[in-house]
């Protein structure tokens, strides 16, 4: 019987050795090492561009003039979804160095999604409402998924960062806990919004400090004093959705190199620490 068992684990050994490793004997425990993939979104004039633009070796894919005078690398202005799924396999299989890819905007790339799906979907309509119970937005949602999948390739194959960017926008949410309230959101069509959430290893909000001061005499409102401080805001609150992987604190400096070392754990109580790696 010792014989025999020794026999058929041995042959069992020869299969396995022949068929590769076991899924047990793939599990492994570290941190994934892949490049983050990054929605980042708040208001006009905030310095989305700039902050996700000051990596080392970072492209611009605008589909917006939202540059202004910033003097970076960037692709021609994606004017039509054409151009855009054609800059993506370029980069996919072109030959360059660049190690963070940040597009924006989304909310001006939504458009021309939308008009691919016009432009591809019959009986081909004016407007994507016209479909009818929402089934333009469920054409466009099937590319949506197309481009995010893309984005993943992308990081994967070139081992690039992905930082998206977009505009924010005032909606109702309707906490199942409480009464409805007003927050900012990603300004997107909620098909594709959720897909964007779900897809970003962060979903961060850009936004400023801002202190409270109550007058000290008569019955004068609160007012809200801005220090001038920028902030890249990386849990939910009540005022704005967002979200995070990495187990980033609740808010950081709104600076692309914080931003790296907070994702490496390299931050601490507000100061980025020396890496003992």
């Amino acid at each position: 019987t010792t014989k025999n068992g020794c026999a058929s684990q041995k042959n069992l050994n020869q299969k396995k050795r022949r068929a590769g490793l076991s899924y047990l004997e793939k599990i492994v425990s570290e941190k994934s090492k892949k490049p983050p993939v990054v929605c980042i979104y708040g208001e006009g004039g905030i310095g989305k561009t700039t902050f996700a633009m000051s990596g080392e070796k970072a492209l611009l894919l605008p589909t917006e003039e939202g540059w202004g005078k910033l003097e970076v690398d960037r692709l021609p202005l994606v004017k039509t979804f054409d151009d855009y799924r054609e800059s993506i396999a370029e980069l996919k299989s072109g030959d360059h160095d660049y190690r963070i890819l940040t597009i924006d905007s989304l909310d001006w790339l939504e458009p021309l999604i939308w008009k691919e799906v016009l432009k591809t979907n019959k009986p081909n309509p004016e407007k994507i409402e016209d479909y009818g119970y929402g089934k333009g937005y469920m054409f466009a949602a099937d590319i949506w998924r197309s481009v995010l999948d893309d984005l993943k390739l992308l990081r994967d194959e070139r081992n690039m960062a992905i930082v998206t960017i977009a505009h924010q926008e005032v909606k109702p949410f309707h906490d199942p806990t409480s009464e409805p309230y007003d927050r900012y959101q990603i300004k997107l069509q909620k098909l594709a919004r959720a897909l964007v959430f779900e897809w970003a290893d962060a979903v961060l909000f850009c936004g400023r400090d801002v202190k409270t001061k109550r007058a000290e005499r008569g019955s004068q409102p609160v007012r809200g004093i801005s220090t001038g401080k920028r902030i890249l805001f990386c849990e939910a609150r009540p005022a704005f959705e967002a979200k995070n992987r990495f187990g980033l604190p609740a808010e950081i400096d709104m600076n692309w190199e914080t931003l790296v070392s907070a994702i490496k754990g390299d931050y601490k109580n507000g100061n980025v620490q020396q890496s003992t790696n």
